[in-house]
């Protein structure tokens, strides 16, 4: 009886785990058309860091993060080499300055790429991505954020991945 128990249990839990993974799978696959647009960060504008709180806050991917999203977003400048940090920014459901003290990830990007945004998000991100001038630290696990931060997978190609 007790092998037969641990049959079924073993079943249930590769089904859960083909299920799970389905699910992933279709909530990657989901896309928004276009991604161009005030939506998409393609205001024209010459973004400063000044105004890129109120830049970002405007982009389409910030109402569709978590209630208890909690990104650190942190631009740099190269000296000789090095990433010195510039500007860091506390992203939730609105963007601060400052620092998270338990952030779920930690995005890095060359604050030469600022300006840019302008004309929009996904090319900069491209493009900084492309020369190596972004980075990413997960900071929590990988399974754990992909769930929680399921509803912007459909952003994925915007962020190069």
């Amino acid at each position: 009886m007790d092998q037969k128990k641990a049959g079924i249990a073993a079943i249930l839990v590769v089904a859960s785990n083909v299920l799970f993974l389905a699910v992933v799978f279709h909530l990657s696959r989901c896309r928004s058309a276009g991604m161009t647009g005030p939506a998409w960060g393609a205001t024209g504008a010459v973004v400063t860091r000044q105004s890129l709180p109120a830049y970002l806050e405007g982009l389409a991917a910030m109402k569709d993060l978590p209630d208890d999203a909690n990104i650190q977003l942190r631009f740099y400048r190269s000296a000789s080499g090095m990433r010195v940090q510039e500007n860091s920014y506390v992203i939730r459901k609105g963007v601060a300055g400052g620092e998270a003290l338990d952030a779920d990830l930690e995005v890095l990007l060359d604050s030469k790429y600022i300006p840019e945004l302008g004309a929009g998000l996904c090319p900069a991100i491209r493009k900084a991505r492309a020369n190596r001038d972004m980075g990413f630290n997960i900071r929590k696990n990988s399974a754990a954020l992909l769930w929680k931060y399921r509803g912007v997978l459909k952003y994925k190609d915007c962020f190069g991945f």
